[in-house]
């Protein structure tokens, strides 16, 4: 059995301190605290669905990613987190990164209404 010095130490103190009730007592936590509140994860998630970075006032030529993203939080929410942190967040809420694709002059509506 491999188990760390430092914890069997730790669970002989506790068992001496208090017995089997003190062994058995759960004091994890959760993880840390959100960022926002589930208030604010709705109006951004609707955000990000309803609007486009133009609409926020970042540009035409702007698309949204992570710094975007970043800006927003601080702007709207006055909230502070990392480019990493938010991609996991919106890729935990269902969102996927795409790319806009170039537009081909002689294209076929029907067939690319066929496609959608």
């Amino acid at each position: 059995m491999n188990i760390h010095l430092e914890t069997v130490s730790i669970t002989f103190k506790k068992f001496h301190q208090g017995g089997m009730d003190t062994l058995l007592e759960l004091q994890y936590t959760l993880g840390r605290k959100s960022y926002l509140s589930s208030d604010e994860e709705h109006k951004l998630k609707k955000m990000l669905e309803k609007s486009t970075p133009t609409d926020e006032g970042y540009g035409i030529e702007t698309c949204c990613n992570t710094q975007i993203n970043q800006h927003v939080l601080e702007k709207k929410f006055s909230v502070t987190m990392s480019r990493g942190d938010i991609f996991d967040m919106l890729h935990r809420w269902g969102f996927r990164y795409t790319c806009p694709m170039y537009t081909l002059k002689r294209t076929n509506p029907q067939k690319q209404k066929e496609f959608q």
